[in-house]
């Protein structure tokens, strides 16, 4: 009681006062006594005070403390953020009148004078894939942290579902979120972690059920977490993202450790998900993946925008490389000459290829061009560039 008592104490008096105090009376044990006495009754009335002021809280308004997680972000809310800048105005429609998912305008974090994000501006319309790209140290991670209200941006808005990222309770519930890989309490089984996430969540617990057999885990959900493999821990994860059935899922890495098959499930499992009005945002390595799941795509490079927009569009704006073969290799450098004067250039290959780099429209041209200046083409396609192509112009294009 005394050690408990001399705790509380330091909240209002400077510990030095109280060791001098009872420095001065250490001869008279009664007056010490009393002193305690008074300390324990302002203790117990500070504590009375707290409480009533927290009892009077509106309902739904976030508790003074709490705690995050990252394996079931979702259904804990971490503790609302006091902005440092202007409250940002309610999220704009897109050109199609629905509230964007997700809205960023100008939003920025900093460490110090090293700028993590720095001023991006995109929006990710809702029931879309939209895959977050970027080399390692791009901001990626940093950007989702904010975007859940984990951490408070430097400067900038965003939105999450129409809320604002200064007040994540009002959205959490509605977001699932997988972030620097899963944790679970390595003795518990699969299904009895997802059950705890569950309760903590106020989840309905037959949910469990329908997310394991989602990510096809029904079979080892009674083994414990710590005899998973990587791929399973990841599944297990989406699994606990996905219990409050959220309007949006947001995924850092989800991929890792899966082998072709794992990585083929997901990727199914999240266009599935899409086109049931989920609006997943993705962030992974895997281009070859997202060019095949993602409806948008969202490329950064130290912390700024270098690309927001459809996949497809990106794709088409980049120019093909096409690749002509005449049917005698000696006419391989009149071909060239020909690309040149067009104001394409060329490369030729052991082979006897010669790749152009041009869009696909010039086929035609060159075709008729050799033709009238006696070049027989024996082969004339097109190898259009994959997201990894534009991904690396765009990346290392803007080093300096």
């Amino acid at each position: 009681m005394l050690s408990w008592t001399l705790g509380q104490l330091t909240n209002f008096l400077p510990v030095g006062a109280l060791a001098l105090a009872i420095t001065h009376f250490r001869h008279r044990p009664g007056l010490i006594l009393i002193l305690l006495l008074i300390i324990v009754v302002a203790v117990v009335v500070y504590l009375l005070f707290r409480r009533r002021r927290r009892s009077a809280l509106p309902e739904g308004s976030p508790p003074p403390l709490a705690g995050t997680s990252t394996a079931g972000s979702a259904a804990t809310a971490p503790p609302s953020v006091q902005p440092a800048i202007p409250r940002p105005a309610p999220a704009r429609a897109s050109a199609d009148g629905s509230t964007p998912a997700l809205l960023l305008e100008g939003l920025s974090k900093s460490y110090g004078s090293r700028k993590a994000v720095d001023g991006l501006s995109f929006a990710v319309r809702p029931g879309s894939v939209c895959g977050f790209v970027g080399p390692n140290g791009a901001g990626k991670t940093t950007t989702i942290r904010m975007l859940l209200g984990l951490i408070s941006p430097t400067a900038g808005t965003a939105s999450v579902l129409g809320h604002s990222i200064h007040d994540p309770a009002s959205y959490l519930s509605r977001v699932g979120a997988l972030i620097e890989g899963p944790a679970f309490y390595p003795p518990l089984n699969g299904r009895r972690n997802l059950e705890v996430l569950a309760s903590l969540g106020g989840i309905d617990k037959r949910e469990v059920e329908r997310v394991l057999e989602q990510v096809d885990l029904q079979e080892r959900a009674r083994d414990p977490f710590r005899s998973y493999s990587l791929g399973m821990k990841q599944r297990l994860g989406i699994a606990a993202a996905l219990l409050p059935r959220p309007e949006l899922l947001v995924l850092d890495e989800p991929t890792n450790g899966l082998d072709p098959t794992g990585i083929r499930e997901v990727r199914i499992l999240l266009r599935s998900l899409a086109d049931q009005g989920t609006t997943v945002f993705i962030s992974s390595h895997l281009l070859e993946e997202l060019q095949q799941m993602c409806d948008e795509v969202v490329i950064i490079r130290e912390g700024q925008l270098l690309f927001a927009g459809e996949v497809a569009a990106l794709i088409k704006n980049q120019q093909s490389d096409l690749i002509a073969v005449p049917e005698h290799a000696q006419d391989l450098e009149r071909l060239g000459a020909i690309c040149a004067q067009a104001g394409y250039p060329t490369s030729t290959t052991a082979t006897g290829q010669l790749h152009v780099t041009a869009p696909v429209a010039f086929s035609a041209e060159l075709n008729r061009t050799a033709m009238a200046a006696g070049i027989t083409l024996i082969e004339l396609g097109s190898n259009r560039q994959s997201l990894e192509d534009v991904f690396f112009e765009l990346t290392e294009g803007q080093k300096s």
